[in-house]
Parts: C-alpha cells; sequence; structure tokens
C-alpha cells in the first residue's frame, strides 16, 4: 500500500478528484434531476453566450500568440474559435444527452454463467458497481 505523503496536490490531481466526487454524487441522483441539471446546462450556455465568446476570443488571441511563437499548432487554434451558432451547437448536444435513456438504469454487463442464469454488472443510484445475478425460467 502507498503511503501517505503531505506533498502538495497538482491542480490536475485535485480536478480528478472533485470530478470523481461530482460524479459520485449525481449518481445518487434520479435521472429525472440529472436531465434537469443538464437542461439547466443547455440553458446557461445560451443565455451566457456573451461571457462564453468574450472568454473565448481572449484564449484565441492568446493561443494566436502561441501560433506564431510556434509553441501550438494553427489547427488547435481553429478548433478553439467558436461562434454564436456554435454555442447553439453545444447547448444542442447538451440537450441530446438529456433525452438518451438513462446509462444508470441499463446493465454494463451481462454474462451467462449457466444455463438459466445470468450475471449482471449494474450501476446503481449510489453510483456503486453492483453485481447480481438472475434466473432465467
Amino acid at each position: 500500500m502507498p503511503e501517505k505523503t503531505d506533498a502538495p496536490v497538482s491542480p490536475l490531481r485535485a480536478q480528478v478528484q472533485l470530478t470523481r466526487r461530482a460524479a459520485r454524487e449525481l449518481a445518487q441522483l434520479s435521472a429525472a434531476q440529472r436531465n434537469q441539471i443538464l437542461l439547466n446546462a443547455a440553458q446557461q450556455l445560451e443565455l451566457r453566450s456573451s461571457e462564453i465568446l468574450e472568454a473565448n476570443q481572449r484564449d484565441v488571441t492568446n493561443l494566436d500568440r502561441s501560433v506564431t511563437e510556434g509553441k501550438a499548432s494553427a489547427a488547435l487554434a481553429k478548433r478553439l474559435k467558436t461562434s454564436p451558432a456554435g454555442i447553439k451547437e453545444m447547448a444542442d448536444r447538451v440537450r441530446d444527452v438529456a433525452a438518451l435513456p438513462d446509462p444508470l438504469a441499463h446493465p454494463l454487463a451481462v454474462t451467462e454463467l449457466d444455463e438459466h442464469l445470468v450475471l449482471e454488472k449494474v450501476w446503481v443510484e449510489n453510483g456503486l458497481l453492483q453485481h447480481r445475478q438472475r434466473f432465467l425460467l
């Protein structure tokens, strides 16, 4: 077992830890609650499009300097730039995800153990994996 250290946590590691915690918390919500969060996010993308476009323009300007200095590719700069249509597309794709079937309600894997006996690997509402055996009659 690795020793715990008091070394500072890198920003990337801290972000990964926060993301994992958020994923566990989201998995505990109902499908309707998770979908509402997605719909709210799509709405905020559209409502805050001016802010997003201003920040994007700053990022593109900074990246253009890096392209000029040979530190970044022009292709990356082209992919970074967005527009009002791009923001609408993002919001539409988030809404598309909300309309998908709930991924936590479906088995991740099904293994036939014996005739009429299967083992399913499923997500459960608390965000954990569960293995369950089912007899098929």
